[in-house]
């Protein structure tokens, strides 16, 4: 049993199980009770096995922030999306901001792939295939070497 399992089991769990005996008390009759928390409560009780799971598994993260986190930028970019003009203008933006996120997701500066996306691609236009696409993403060797040598060549470096 890894540490973070032995420490969850002991200091987690009961406080887990405080929580689930506390609700299941809750009388969800009683008019008193809201609306919300009633269907608060109800939800807590039918995923009461999936909110338990990071009890048997050290691996499994306690919170899903890092996902949030992840999230966020896809959320926002689809709520401005409400904003633009036109169908394309929309779709224009959100494909934008999806290779924003690939880069990030990929420890590449968004600013560089871009820019990378742009001199590159005008390259394969008239091509016929798609064997180069592989080098155009940003776990790509030929990019990573161009990242570093810009970040090199950049006035500001």
């Amino acid at each position: 049993m890894s540490a973070r399992l032995s420490r969850r089991q002991q200091e987690v769990k009961p406080k887990v199980d405080d929580f689930f005996t506390f609700i299941r008390a809750i009388d969800l009759s009683n008019p008193l009770v809201s609306e919300k928390l009633r269907d608060a409560v109800q939800y807590a009780l039918n995923q009461e096995a999936c909110l338990r799971r990071f009890l048997e598994d050290g691996n499994i993260p306690i919170d899903n922030g890092a996902c949030e986190r992840n999230v966020k930028p896809v959320a926002l970019s689809r709520r401005n999306s409400l904003f633009s003009l036109t169908v394309s203008g929309a779709e224009s933006s959100v494909m934008i901001q999806t290779l924003i996120e690939t880069a990030r997701d990929n420890s590449a500066d968004p600013y560089y792939y871009l820019k990378y996306l742009m001199e590159q691609m005008p390259k394969h236009l008239y091509e016929k295939g798609q064997e180069f696409i592989p080098e155009m993403m940003p776990w790509s060797e030929k990019y990573r070497q161009y990242e570093t040598r810009e970040r090199m060549n950049a006035p500001w470096a």
